[in-house]
């Protein structure tokens, strides 16, 4: 950028550039690359607020002034493609916990397979399904272990977006585990598509998931918070139709309207510094 005189805008969109933070190989390269971005974009606030870049905003507080929050808009759907039950040999009868997230520490995909092994031991008809791309082979070894032997659960690897959307739209109830999130799209789309969401009581997960009125939280020090959720949500079809229609109506309120016209403003301001 720097060599071909071209500015560039940075969107902090994940988790990762919170984790270069704070890994001393790659902290000097991160934090260099957004200190010389002409514009930062965060969906909220919390991507400025996580402890990485706290600590860069305190060392540069002229960073804040480089950043805007643009909330995301409406995603575009299509689900009425195929029968995902049908496609992937789920019964009607099965009860799907589906956990969209790539396999990496972050993302937690081991917490939900112990506990809800208890729930499907009470009853059969649980079934756990993991979508995501492989993201850290170390990590996907012991992912492999895991859920070895465990007909119950399901890893259906990466799918592309359409087959993902078809997933919400068959599952009974979606969850998320994150250690850390700038904002999940996963939890974003399992509110659009209407489905009740138990999700890590993170600070960008709390955004959206207002206990008992948007989904259920479950706090990662209490992991028994999980099992507790994921069964009373087996157990009582109105909460689940209730928390699902009140997700539903949140993100559709929280969905910003105005998303490309927003990001157009930042990068033509980029280009008249420039």
């Amino acid at each position: 950028s720097q060599q071909l005189n071209i500015p560039y805008v940075l969107t902090l969109s994940g988790t990762d550039y919170n984790q270069c933070l704070l890994d001393p190989a790659k902290t000097s390269q991160t934090e260099d690359t957004i200190l010389k971005a002409s514009h930062l974009i965060t969906f909220n606030s919390t991507g400025l607020n996580n402890t990485g870049m706290n600590t860069l905003i305190n060392k540069h507080p002229e960073l804040k002034k480089l950043c805007t929050i643009i909330k995301r808009g409406e995603p575009q759907c299509n689900a009425t493609l195929y029968d995902f039950r049908e496609r992937f040999n789920f019964s009607e009868d099965d009860f799907i916990y589906l956990h969209v997230a790539g396999i990496r520490p972050v993302k937690n995909n081991l917490m939900p397979i112990q506990l809800l092994e208890q729930l499907h031991e009470q009853h059969p008809n649980v079934k756990l399904v993991f979508v995501g791309s492989i993201l850290d082979q170390e990590y996907y070894t012991e992912f492999q272990k895991a859920i070895k032997g465990k007909d119950w659960i399901r890893y259906l690897g990466s799918l592309p977006h359409d087959d993902i959307w078809q997933a919400y739209k068959s599952c009974n109830v979606a969850i998320n585990c994150s250690q850390s999130e700038a904002e999940s799209l996963a939890v974003i789309e399992a509110m659009y598509m209407q489905k009740p969401i138990i999700a890590s009581a993170i600070p960008s997960n709390t955004i959206f998931i207002k206990e008992g009125r948007t989904g259920l939280q479950c706090f990662l020090s209490v992991p028994i918070d999980l099992y507790n959720a994921a069964r009373t949500l087996y157990n009582d079809p109105r909460y689940r139709e209730s928390l699902a229609q009140g997700a539903n109506d949140f993100i559709m309120d929280y969905f910003n309207a105005n998303e490309i016209q927003e990001y157009e403003t930042v990068y033509k301001a980029a280009l008249k510094q420039n």
